[in-house]
């Protein structure tokens, strides 16, 4: 026998930012001179995440027999961190400033996976050896992942605008302020509201089921032949 164990924690932290330049105004022509001004508020995003594994292994080897099991389990989490934006000047009506509260272990995610494998040797001499081998493996969560419940999405706003001074750029002042084309990421009716309508339930972790069949062969001394062949199926998605 050679058992084998293990354990390993690791915390990982991101933090991401992104701002317009200049006014916070981008111009889209639509017919010039009738234009699109779109606003775009600073987007924050702060998450963390936790991964624990815990696993454990024997190689049992017998004559020409050898048998390999193991199981690894894995418990993942990533939170929403506070985050801050500032309201957008001359449009703080619909992108005021405001600050998100965290979310403590928004997605979570554990799962167990076996391994097992058997080689086995044809010949006393082991020159030619024959193997299988099945692992499932769990996918790793994305850090950033708990974003998508975080009360604070990316915010933006468009209206409609006529270029009046002819410099093709969209203006304050040539913006029309009662045609709201579109916008995204807060409640028009209420943009100080903290809530989002994405929910997320029980996601299954996404699973990597491999097969693995092969056979070596030795020639001569120090020189040898290898053939495998892989299958694998990717599932809970």
């Amino acid at each position: 026998h050679e058992v084998k164990f293990g354990y390993s924690w690791r915390r990982t932290t991101v933090e991401s930012s992104s701002q317009l330049p200049g006014n916070d105004i981008v111009t889209y022509w639509n017919g010039y001179p009738n234009m699109i001004a779109g606003v775009a508020s600073p987007w924050a995003l702060a998450a963390r995440a936790r991964y624990q594994s815990l696993w454990a292994g024997d190689t049992i080897s017998l004559d020409r027999l050898t048998l390999n099991a193991g199981i690894r389990f894995d418990w993942q989490s990533d939170s929403t961190l506070p985050v801050s934006e500032p309201a957008v000047a001359g449009f703080e009506q619909w992108l005021p400033a405001i600050t998100s509260t965290a979310i403590p272990n928004a997605v979570k995610w554990n799962s167990a996976s076996p391994r097992v494998a058997v080689t086995y040797a044809l010949n006393q001499a082991h020159t030619t050896l024959v193997r299988a081998s099945y692992s499932l493996f769990a996918s790793q969560l994305g850090n950033g992942t708990s974003n998508q419940i975080s009360p604070v999405q990316y915010r933006y706003i468009a209206f409609s605008a006529t270029d009046l001074n002819g410099d093709g750029i969209a203006q304050p002042n040539e913006i029309n302020y009662n045609d709201v084309l579109y916008w995204t990421g807060f409640n028009i009716n209420d943009p100080s509201q903290l809530t989002t309508i994405n929910q997320i339930n029980n996601p299954s972790v996404p699973k990597t089921h491999e097969i693995v069949v092969g056979m070596d062969h030795e020639l001569m001394p120090n020189f040898g032949l290898s053939a495998n062949f892989t299958w694998r199926r990717m599932v809970d998605y």
